[in-house]
């Protein structure tokens, strides 16, 4: 279940209203 391009953009803005904190280290590991 990665999220890539679209995916993270969506996760990005989504998240960044819910648990930026969080969500932005979700993506991040990801993103590794």
């Amino acid at each position: 279940m990665a999220y890539r391009l679209k995916g993270v953009q969506v996760e990005a803005v989504y998240c960044s209203d819910l648990k930026r904190a969080r969500c932005t280290a979700e993506i991040i590991f990801r993103d590794q």
